[in-house]
């Protein structure tokens, strides 16, 4: 579990090695069988329907999610040093807006390069207390494409759009103060191998990021409505189908087994 919880992704997946084979040993140690030891180990392969079906199978999400101007209460030493490095990465503070539903809560602050023609955001997520924070850079075209570079710590539970390309950037540097300089780069190089320049992105009107933002999360709502991970659950609601469930599973296992 120390491996498993350690920042250097090799050694997160020898950890992973170590619970399979250490689950297989332990049933050998008791039965002497292969296959009650296979069982064992395959077990942790199978523990992640208990939450799915316990949890997110009652999750609702709005289909329309209205993004409102927002204030963020929570202030830490990292996230104001991210604030600094956007900044000095000269993008332009936009505004901070979110929505919240039930137990969850959504904040954004946005930022803008116009000579880049590019988008970053700093997101932080509260999900019935549990909290996270991650980075998001976007740069779309005129055509609905777009190319996201995002440090988003875990599998995506919603498939992406076919005109979206995301690129999860996993590996932090050792020093902090780089963290955005690093995916900054990471996604300058995403667009490059892209075969998109410049003159190709969209110029986006400060005015228009928020309505932009919204419109992405509710256009991703409606095509997994549409690929059948999602139905419709009335009052303006959706929850996960058996499929959308099944897609959660096969997205942790590949997280859970993922060699890089």
């Amino acid at each position: 579990m120390a491996l498993r919880a350690c920042p250097v992704v090799l050694l997160q997946r020898l950890g992973t090695l170590t619970i399979l084979g250490g689950s297989y040993l332990g049933g050998w140690k008791l039965t002497h069988s292969h296959a009650v030891s296979a069982l064992f180990a395959s077990s942790w392969l199978v523990l992640p329907w208990l939450e799915i079906l316990t949890q997110i199978r009652r999750i609702s999400l709005p289909i329309q999610r209205k993004l409102r101007r927002k204030t963020s209460s929570v202030s830490t030493p990292e996230l104001e040093s991210l604030d600094s490095q956007i900044a000095h990465a000269g993008f332009e503070h936009l505004e901070d807006c979110g929505w919240e539903e039930g137990n969850e809560s959504h904040f954004y602050r946005v930022y803008y390069h116009p000579a880049q023609r590019t988008q970053a955001a700093l997101c932080l997520i509260d999900q019935n207390g549990f909290a996270f924070w991650y980075l998001s850079l976007c740069s779309r075209s005129s055509n609905g494409a777009s190319w996201t570079t995002s440090n988003y710590p875990f599998p995506s539970s919603l498939k992406i759009q076919p005109l979206c390309k995301l690129q999860l950037v996993r590996n932090s540097p050792d020093d902090f103060s780089e963290l955005f300089p690093m995916l900054l780069e990471k996604h300058t190089e995403f667009l490059r191998l892209s075969k998109v320049q410049t003159a190709q992105l969209l110029e986006v009107a400060p005015d228009q990021v928020q309505d932009l933002l919204q419109s992405d999360l509710e256009t991703q709502i409606r095509h997994n409505l549409e690929s059948g991970l999602l139905r419709e659950a009335g009052s303006g609601e959706v929850r996960y189908s058996w499929r959308g469930m099944f897609f959660i599973w096969v997205q942790t296992l590949r997280e859970f087994v993922r060699p890089s």
